[in-house]
């Protein structure tokens, strides 16, 4: 049954429409058919998504923000590597993450434009934790669309993270990602 918190929205409301609306007397019956199998299949994909975002939230660190790059939310993880509290960051800018001198980039005022407009950033990101060590991410920023289509905020999930300078070696999403690339090419070489 769909609900809000412990609340079952659809029997609640079933029961308020049928018991005060004598014009709704066939609601019931129509319940019992193609409606209340929808409500089920929603409900379950409701379900799954939470679990979904759950696990994400567990395994990533997660913020977001709106389009002018003002901290919103994060999750726990990104908070601890980034040794911040949600009230010491919410309602902050995103330059408080980086160097002063990217901040004041053409590439950093192009990096926001492009999430502004919708478009996807991803990558690996120097920045600067609050006791001033340099932490490298390997991240995503996805510009989340409102049911018109228009950009109205952005979430970045950051996968890994690494101390100190420029790593030599890929970071594991990113290795990860490059074998993924020569998997699919040898696929294709071979007409799979």
């Amino acid at each position: 049954m769909l609900s809000i918190g412990s609340q079952p929205v659809v029997r609640d409301a079933v029961a308020g429409v049928t018991s005060r609306d004598p014009s709704c007397r066939l609601l019931p019956a129509i319940l019992n058919g193609d409606i209340l199998m929808l409500l089920r299949a929603l409900n379950k994909a409701v379900t799954e998504a939470e679990a979904k975002l759950a696990a994400l939230d567990k395994s990533q660190g997660i913020i977001e923000f709106d389009l002018d790059g003002n901290i919103l939310t994060a999750n726990a993880n990104f908070l601890a590597i980034l040794v911040y509290t949600l009230a010491d960051i919410q309602g902050a800018h995103h330059s408080r993450f980086v160097e002063v001198a990217h901040r004041d980039s053409a590439e950093y005022a192009d990096f926001w434009a492009k999430l502004r407009h919708g478009e996807y950033q991803s990558g690996r990101y120097k920045r600067v934790a609050s006791d001033g060590r340099e932490i490298w991410i390997r991240a995503s920023y996805n510009p989340v669309r409102d049911r018109s289509g228009k950009p109205c905020k952005v979430v970045t999930f950051a996968t890994d993270f690494f101390l100190g300078s420029a790593p030599a070696q890929p970071l594991a999403g990113e290795a990860l990602e490059q074998a993924g690339c020569v998997a699919i090419e040898v696929a294709k070489s071979l007409g799979l």
